[in-house]
């Protein structure tokens, strides 16, 4: 079975490197210079009038089981609340996109602090939403955590919203605000 998903995943990978930038919309592309970025295309998939960008770590293996390796979305459209809604809630997990991995072992999922909240501020990005999720460790004790992030700006063709977990280092900071502003530079 490994050996079956290694395949489909590396027959993935040729066909989306092979294949030239999509056009779905004026202006929109699924494939964008991500050069400067830590990150990499692994999918783009187009929704009605919404398109959904997925990003995985570059050069590393993207199991979606790893708090490290979860990927990034990036979501476009012309109607705010209908990529908000793409974007969601989740029922049990950070949202509808990023899907957090052994849901039944995190101990805690609230707000992220005013503080954590404050180093988020990104010139001409409202910051939508903000958790400090907490993974239950050895006997009971706080493991491993993640704070994930959802930023929405107008730009030029409509709506873009941004989000994504990392471990809230000061340089997951900067590679998000960098990939933000990366964004912007190119719609």
């Amino acid at each position: 079975m490994k050996k079956f998903k290694r395949i489909i995943s590396t027959l993935g990978l040729v066909c989306a490197t092979s294949i030239p930038a999509i056009g779905l919309a004026e202006g929109q592309q699924c494939q964008f210079d991500l050069s400067q970025s830590k990150l990499e295309t692994s999918s783009c998939v187009r929704n009605g009038s919404i398109s959904i960008l997925k990003l995985v770590p570059r050069n590393q293996p993207s199991y979606e089981t790893n708090l490290e390796n979860l990927p990034t979305f990036v979501v476009f459209g012309d109607d705010l609340d209908a990529v908000l809604k793409t974007v969601g809630d989740g029922e049990k997990s950070y949202n509808n996109l990023i899907k957090l991995p052994n849901t039944e072992q995190i101990s805690n999922s609230a707000d992220a602090s005013v503080a954590a909240k404050s180093k988020m501020v990104q010139d001409s990005w409202r910051l939508v939403n903000m958790k400090d999720i907490v993974y239950e460790g050895p006997g009971g004790s706080e493991g491993p955590g993640v704070v994930c992030s959802t930023l929405e700006r107008k730009v030029k063709e409509g709506y873009v919203v941004v989000s994504q977990c990392n471990s809230f280092y000061e340089n997951d900071i900067s590679d998000f605000k960098r990939l933000l502003g990366l964004i912007v530079g190119q719609k």
